[in-house]
């Protein structure tokens, strides 16, 4: 029998894991990229949910595990109207790790080796120059190839998705940026913290006992900044923060737009999109893409159901089910994360109002009980 072939577009974390789970299923998957992927450049960290690890690590080398570092404490701060940092909320887990985080280019590395080793997958380094929708294939120069299905992988600014699925979109853009970084220190930190800060949140990572992944969503006054300038700040910020006790040094920083977006359609016929080329959310907590993981392995388990019941992928059900499982959880965790971000946007007005609240929001044990379920596996409690 004909194998099932299967495209996916992008060569970052979601279309890495997206080829390596299903490269595991009778597939045979090109993986396609504009240029030769890139480990060095990349500082960003995700901070990944247990639940998701497991997903992840599922028929990798056991030795995986060993690049996440496991949290087993999340603290929660916020910054008054006098510049007191007051903490608000502690998540704790003395038994199990609330999450992992993991460099990027580290689990890029083990997967693209995992990859290149399997023999049903093959690398185009090569310009898409069209995507012929009603034909699910792509268009390279003058040679076309035809496939069962699609998967965009896509980053933000790739303006592949917009083509392919329109301009149609719940969209808010503040003109926010984030800055990234990592920052080497002499104290041993293992508590991911969340500050709320009056130039907007700001996540402290840990990634091993001597390194924190610093990622700072700052409002647009800051977007006009130098490198050096943000530099400045951070110094200036991690000092204040810890009270001038740690010494450290930082890496060079990135930086990327943020905003809120989330398309009205997420398929057509043969064709989806995972991750950011059907939404972006604000980067708190590393929340964002725990939400793409969720849709890769519920897209994997559909396929998987189709193959083994010996039907088609192309024009079946699956992407219209994959659709109607996950768009609306996808869209409830954007608006969430976008409402978090609102109620912590600095305010003269409401800060009065947002002490009170904060004050009693530790003591609601049922209420955090709840977060930590939503935050590890989802609203499919």
């Amino acid at each position: 029998m004909k194998k099932h072939k299967i495209c996916i577009i992008g060569d970052g974390l979601s279309g890495l894991i997206t080829a390596e789970k299903l490269s595991n299923l009778d597939l045979k998957i090109d993986l396609v990229s504009n240029k030769g992927i890139n480990l060095k450049k990349d500082n960003r960290t995700t901070a990944i949910s247990p639940s998701n690890l497991k997903f992840i690590l599922k028929k990798l080398p056991k030795q995986t595990k060993k690049i996440f570092y496991s949290c087993r404490k999340v603290s929660l701060y916020h910054e008054s109207k006098k510049k007191n940092i007051s903490n608000f909320m502690n998540f704790n887990d003395e038994k199990k790790s609330i999450m992992y985080v993991v460099e990027n280019a580290k689990l890029k590395k083990i997967l693209l080796n995992i990859l290149i080793k399997r023999g049903n997958i093959s690398f185009i380094y090569k310009k898409i120059n069209k995507i012929d929708v009603s034909n699910t294939s792509l268009f390279f120069e003058k040679k076309e190839k035809i496939y069962d299905m699609i998967i965009l992988c896509t980053g933000r600014n790739n303006k592949i998705s917009e083509k392919v699925f329109g301009h149609r979109a719940i969209e808010e853009n503040k003109n926010d940026k984030a800055f990234t970084c990592i920052l080497k220190h002499n104290s041993k930190i293992n508590v991911s913290r969340q500050y709320f800060l009056k130039e907007g949140p700001l996540a402290l990572l840990p990634i091993s006992d001597s390194k924190l992944s610093l990622i700072w969503s700052m409002n647009k006054n800051y977007k006009k900044y130098s490198i050096k300038e943000i530099q400045s700040l951070i110094s200036n910020k991690i000092n204040y923060l810890f009270k001038n006790k740690i010494k450290f040094s930082l890496s060079s920083v990135n930086s990327f737009p943020i905003n809120f977006k989330f398309n009205k359609k997420v398929f057509i016929k043969n064709v989806c999109g995972i991750g950011e080329s059907t939404y972006n959310f604000y980067p708190i907590a590393g929340q964002g893409f725990n939400v793409v993981l969720r849709d890769i392995e519920v897209l994997n388990n559909y396929i998987e159901q189709n193959i083994s019941l010996g039907l088609q992928i192309k024009n079946s059900s699956i992407l219209n089910d994959f659709s109607q499982n996950r768009k609306p959880e996808d869209l409830l965790y954007g608006l969430g994360i976008n409402l978090a971000q609102k109620f912590f946007r600095y305010n003269n007005l409401a800060e009065p109002a947002k002490r009170i609240i904060l004050k009693e929001l530790d003591k609601l044990k049922y209420l955090k009980k709840i977060g930590l379920n939503i935050v590890d596996k989802g609203l499919h409690l």
